[in-house]
């Protein structure tokens, strides 16, 4: 059994370093998964994909298929006509959906939300937060509608901010405050809205699994589905069948209703 198991495991490190071709079925699945988001938007798939590549080179920003969606997401978005006045981004990071958000929609502005410096974790999660920001500074400079809020989320409610047209929701991801986030996001985003909130993983089913911490943001999704009516689904998060074998995460999405 163990030699079995040690045959299994050798071939799946094999296939990652791309020793073993992956089955085409698979390389199908992962490259076809989203295609879904985009029919139900009306939009033409390769135009979008060619509109996120020209505008991630203007930008500096990556376009492969190990890239995360939310950017062509954004973009196929904006090329259905949908217009947004104001946008939320919880979890800057380094500020590249940031910037992509701010120059594919000109007229919106972006509230983009990251942790204060004085924060126990910001440290821990992101290392010297003093150059990341000198370095978002320099980045956002250019776009005058970028608006930078330094505060924990759970300090969001007591804030002055308007309701948003689209949350981009990619800050913490165990509780408490996935839940705590995903409750003020929905709850600020206006009728005919849409979130996308990041690193969604779905367990098999079994009760352990779904006890682990890293599920958390599944249980809250299919918390609000079992209770709101809204339009929901999920974006395989990288078109990388390698990913699709090994780690696969999605992007889950809501499109709040009007009525």
């Amino acid at each position: 059994m163990l030699n079995l198991l040690e045959r299994v495991k050798g071939r799946w490190r094999r296939r990652r370093n791309g020793r073993v071709p992956i089955p085409d079925d698979v390389v199908q699945k992962a490259r076809r998964a989203n295609d879904a988001f985009f029919g139900m938007l009306g939009v033409d798939q390769q135009a979008v994909r060619r509109r996120h590549r020209e505008l991630s080179a203007a930008l500096g920003l990556r376009t492969d298929d190990d890239e995360s969606v939310h950017r062509l997401a954004f973009t196929a978005l904006q090329m259905s006509g949908f217009d947004p006045a104001n946008i939320l981004e919880l979890g800057t990071l380094h500020g590249e959906a940031t910037i992509h958000l701010a120059t594919l929609f000109p007229r919106a502005t972006i509230h983009t939300v990251e942790l204060p410096a004085d924060d126990p974790l910001l440290a821990t999660w992101h290392g010297d937060s003093a150059k990341r920001d000198a370095d978002m500074t320099a980045r956002f400079a250019p776009h005058a509608n970028i608006r930078q809020i330094r505060a924990n989320t759970f300090d969001l409610p007591a804030l002055d901010l308007p309701c948003f047209d689209l949350v981009w929701l990619d800050a913490g991801h165990h509780y408490p405050e996935v839940a705590w986030d995903h409750a003020y996001c929905l709850g600020r985003l206006r009728a005919g809205g849409w979130l996308l909130s990041d690193d969604i993983m779905v367990p098999d089913g079994s009760d352990p699994a779904l006890r682990n911490e890293d599920f958390a943001p599944f249980r809250v999704i299919e918390y609000v589905k079992a209770r709101k009516p809204w339009a929901n689904g999920l974006l395989l998060k990288r078109e990388n069948p390698k990913r699709y074998l090994q780690n696969r995460k999605y992007i889950a999405w809501f499109h709040k209703s009007v009525a």
